[in-house]
């Protein structure tokens, strides 16, 4: 996993048919190599998930200057692309760090190699969201909210994004927009350190700032993620 700020992590709910040992094997026998566009190489394995990598190569045409010739000249080039992942078997949850399109990639290339998962498609309910967020344990604040259909007056419309500095404007502002909450922005106080994390409704999970802090924020998010889907 990439540990560069900002890390983004899609967390999408799947299911697996299959036993977790031929899951796993299945991803095996797709392993990357030179004969392949795309393959599978697992970085870390245990009961309870699975860390790996899908490489993929594409051909694409890039533009070079031949210093010979003078000018630009047309080369053309294979080109790969790594992205991280991680299987929680656990939680049942997909997350791919990266953005939306190796996202989509990445959940492409494990349902042609594993026949067994089933992803679902769903959104985050961010105004449950911020509930549950309130009633963990946890030491969080909302600082921003990002509205679509905003409308100020009657003859306005559009998206807005609005920074709260006390936790009941934010509340306020969520349960009047909840249909059209599409990012809640939160400061989490981790062992003494603030982390600024957003989360949005299309699934995505940002740390805004490098922390060593990231492995514990990304469980205590699935473990509240959970406790959504249990409340739909």
């Amino acid at each position: 996993m990439n540990e560069t700020a900002p890390l983004t992590d899609n967390i999408t709910k799947i299911s697996v048919d299959s036993k977790r040992d031929e899951f796993v094997e299945q991803l095996r026998d797709c392993s990357f190599d030179a004969d392949r566009t795309y393959g599978f190489m697992i970085e870390k394995e245990g009961s309870e998930s699975l860390s790996a990598t899908l490489t993929s190569t594409s051909p694409t045409r890039i533009q070079t200057f031949d210093e010979e010739q003078g000018r630009l000249v047309t080369e053309d080039v294979i080109q790969t692309e790594t992205t991280d992942f991680r299987v929680d078997f656990e939680r049942e949850f997909l997350e791919v760090f990266a953005n939306k399109e190796q996202n989509g990639e990445v959940i492409n290339r494990l349902g042609q190699t594993t026949p067994g998962l089933t992803v679902y498609d769903r959104s985050f309910n961010l105004a449950k969201l911020h509930n549950l967020l309130h009633e963990s344990n946890l030491s969080i604040s909302v600082n921003a909210v990002r509205i679509n259909n905003f409308s100020l007056t009657e003859n306005t419309n559009g998206n807005c994004y609005l920074n709260t500095y006390d936790d009941q404007t934010a509340k306020d502002i969520i349960h009047e927009y909840e249909s059209d909450i599409t990012h809640l922005s939160a400061v989490f106080t981790i062992d003494g350190e603030d982390v600024t994390v957003g989360f949005y409704r299309s699934g995505s999970v940002r740390i805004y700032s490098k922390t060593d802090k990231q492995g514990k924020l990304l469980e205590a998010t699935k473990d509240l993620l959970t406790e959504l889907e249990r409340s739909d």
